[in-house]
């Protein structure tokens, strides 16, 4: 019997496997549909606020680089625990090692979008604040891909040793090789966005008094620390279960209640990481909603003001002075019933 574990069976502990991967994938379904949902609903607002005051074509903003990659992470989780379910509800071991060898691939994928997503919102601020660094985060960058793809064709192997008996002898090797390397993505994924957070901090602090309006980077920094949280949860209970090894045990030595949680942690806080950048960007969005209506506010007053100023010009004039509601663009009347 393993230590610490609550049973010897290892029947409970793949009973418990099933079960926990059903839930998730009934879960995450519902979830991918949601955030799908709202992902176009703020899609549909940026396109009516942020097109009023340039010539820019809907299509930019709709294929932002931000919008591409919450909807590539989206869709690459879904497929990712869809596959998932697929290994877990099938006996066949072709099949479920063809199945298991696509869900990692797309968690991969999800992996380094997330990277890419850590890069994309804070490369702006490196380069404004330590340019010299930016080599080596492009670096980092492409080792971590790299990285990830030695380890991709690791698991194939692994997923090949379970069929095929000529490659058993090497199935426990490959399988501690692939989660030591998922083991120490996890972590440089978190120290990265910890790396990126902080150059945020540094940059409001830098800032601080300088009058400049740094509203979106104390968003960008709170939203940051959330999903430095996330990742490190994800980071550590993916550490609970590669250090298991349950894949290669018939019984893990952790209790089955632990292993349940460690599954659907490592299943469920993406999804969590997802809700923390929709939120992010319901939060972005409305800080630029806002901004923009208080520049249209002061415009209008300036106009009004500085016509006001032109009819008090002309000595014993009665003519009453307004806006004419005419000469403002319709984009921008809109904008200010948002």
């Amino acid at each position: 019997m393993a230590p610490n574990s609550e049973s010897d069976d290892p029947s409970e502990y793949n009973a418990a496997f099933n079960e926990t991967v059903n839930l998730d994938f009934g879960l995450t379904i519902f979830f991918t549909v949601l955030f799908i949902f709202l992902l176009a609903s703020l899609i549909r607002t940026e396109l009516k606020t942020k097109l009023t005051e340039a010539k820019r074509k809907p299509q930019n903003q709709i294929f932002s680089t931000f919008n591409i990659l919450l909807l590539s992470m989206i869709i690459a989780n879904c497929l990712n625990i869809s596959f998932e379910y697929v290994y877990a509800n099938n006996n066949d071991y072709n099949i479920a090692a063809l199945s298991s060898s696509i869900s990692f691939l797309f968690a991969t994928i999800f992996q380094s979008l997330v990277i890419l997503n850590t890069w994309n919102r804070g490369q702006s601020v490196i380069h404004a604040t330590i340019p010299r660094s930016v080599p080596f985060v492009k670096l980092f960058l492409v080792s971590f891909g790299m990285l990830q793809v030695f380890q991709m064709v690791l698991y194939v192997l692994s997923a090949l040793a379970i069929i095929f008996e000529s490659l058993n002898a090497y199935l426990t090797k490959l399988n501690l090789v692939v989660n030591t390397i998922s083991i120490i993505l996890d972590v440089f994924m978190g120290i990265f966005d910890v790396f990126v957070t902080g150059v945020y901090f540094y940059y409001l602090y830098s800032t601080k008094g300088s009058g400049l309006d740094v509203k979106k980077l104390v968003i960008l920094s709170r939203y940051g620390l959330v999903s430095i949280f996330c990742l490190e949860c994800w980071t550590w209970f993916n550490y609970t279960m590669m250090s298991s090894a349950w894949i290669g045990e018939p019984v893990p030595p952790i209790s089955v209640l632990a292993f349940r949680v460690s599954l659907h942690t490592c299943d469920l806080m993406p999804l969590v990481y997802l809700a923390v950048q929709m939120t992010m960007k319901s939060a972005l969005l409305k800080c630029d909603v806002e901004t923009r209506f208080e520049i249209e506010k002061a415009r209008s007053v300036r106009r009004e003001t500085g016509l006001q100023e032109s009819c008090d010009m002309l000595p014993g004039s009665s003519l009453t002075c307004a806006i004419d509601t005419k000469s403002v663009s319709p984009d921008k009347l809109s904008l200010s019933r948002i």
